[in-house]
Order: structure tokens, then sequence, then C-alpha cells
């Protein structure tokens, strides 16, 4: 199995209660790219094979983020957040003779967010531009080839993608937007 996690912030808060400001003129950009790759082929001569394989791939991706407590941001400058998660993924088996099987189990998700206030009472506030991009593309093959016998080949992929220009998190929150998203 693999697993693969990317996450980028330009601005974190962390917890407590915070205040943070991205000014005009400023930009914050960033990419947080998750690859994952597996492969699995084993052979058997007379007998039975079994090849698993699971990639899974997370890229997440914050202009700017709150964490736990009151935070207030502000935005007066440019975000660019992009994710991108790619995990790929095969499995093969081979037999002479016998029962082969294959299973593949790929899953990529990626997230965005241009400006999150996480947890507690918050205030988001962007007055410019947040742009967020979030993608995700997973592959999966799986072969089997069984000579006098039998085979199973199962491929199974998911990929999520969640991409969120302002968000209040947990809590009373109070967003407000003068720009673009």
């Amino acid at each position: 199995s693999n697993t693969s996690l990317a996450t980028i912030t330009g601005i974190d808060g962390g917890a407590g209660n915070d205040t943070m400001t991205n000014y005009t003129g400023a930009t914050i950009t960033g990419t947080a790219t998750a690859m994952g790759e597996i492969v699995n082929v084993p052979i058997s001569l007379l007998g039975a094979s079994n090849a698993d394989a699971t990639s899974t791939a997370a890229a997440n991706a914050y202009g700017m983020a709150g964490g736990a407590g009151n935070d207030t941001m502000h935005n007066f400058g440019t975000i660019t957040i992009t994710a991108n998660a790619t995990p790929e993924g095969s499995a093969g088996g081979a037999t002479i003779g016998g029962y082969g099987e294959a299973d593949v189990s790929i899953t990529g998700t990626s997230t965005s967010i241009g400006m999150d206030g996480g947890d507690d009472d918050d205030t988001v506030a962007n007055h410019n531009a947040v742009t967020v991009t979030s993608t995700s593309t997973s592959t999966g093959v799986s072969v089997t080839v069984d000579l006098l016998g039998a085979g199973f080949a199962n491929a199974s992929t998911t990929a999520n993608t969640y991409a969120t220009g302002l968000a209040g998190g947990l809590g009373n929150d109070t967003i407000d937007n003068g720009g673009t998203i």
C-alpha cells in the first residue's frame, strides 16, 4: 500500500485568537500536489497468485487558515491556491495451472480553501481576489493471466475534489466578500 499527503498553507493562525491580514499588493500563491504509485505483480507456477495494490493521495491547500480560536482575517491582496491529487496503481497476477487474483484500489482527494476561519467564532473578509482550484485524478489497472486455471481482476478508483473560496468553519462566523471568488 502507498499513502501520499501534501499540505500547504500560506498564512496559518494556529491555535488561539489571531488577526491575519494579506495586504494590498501582496500575493499568497501555493500548490499542494500529492502523487502515489504502486505496482504488484506476482507470478505462480501450479498454484495461486494474489496481487493487491492500494494507493491513496490527499492534497490540501489553504490560503489563510485560522485554526482553533476566535480569528479575524482580511484579504486586501490576492490569494491563488491549487490542490492536485493523482494516485495511480496496478496489480496483475499470472498463473500456469492455478488461480490468479488481482485487486487494486485507488483513492485521490484534493481540497482547496482560499480563506478558512477554522473552529470557534471567526470573521472572514475578502476585499480583493481569491482563486481556488482543486483537481483529483485516480487511475487503476488490474489484470490476471491464467493458463489452465481461473482468474479474477478488480479495479476501483475514487476521485474526490473540494474547492471553497471562503469558509467559516465551526462556530458563529461572519463572512464578508467585497471582492471576487
